[in-house]
């Protein structure tokens, strides 16, 4: 394991890791899309948290434009809209004291099926 860290430390320097999260539900389900579970995730974050320089995207775009991107910069972000970011994500992400972009899919909002 001490080899890949050393590797992703390595290739990141210089570069913006951007990290995409979906569904991150509270116990694992065996028939929702492929992803961690919320212990999974908070492991994640716990070997990114030590890794990486979290920062929001639109930090990152500050510091893309004016070539100042942090060494070892990661952005967190979450696609579609799920109730599990609410009760599990957030709360996880908030005690770490850790940025994430959300994009919601507002359609399903009205009650619309998402692509799925």
């Amino acid at each position: 394991m001490d080899i890949v860290i050393k590797a992703m430390r390595h290739l990141s320097m210089k570069t913006l890791s951007v990290l995409l999260f979906h569904k991150v539900p509270v116990i694992e389900d065996t028939y929702s899309s492929p992803g961690p579970c919320l212990y999974e995730f908070e492991k994640t974050l716990d070997f990114v948290g030590e890794n990486y320089k979290v920062i929001s995207l639109s930090e990152a775009v500050i510091h893309l434009e004016n070539n100042s991107l942090p060494k070892n910069a990661a952005c967190l972000t979450f696609d579609d809209g799920y109730p599990d970011w609410i009760s599990g994500v957030l709360p996880v992400l908030l005690a770490r004291n850790m940025h994430a972009t959300f994009f919601i899919t507002s359609q399903q909002l009205n009650g619309e099926a998402m692509w799925h």
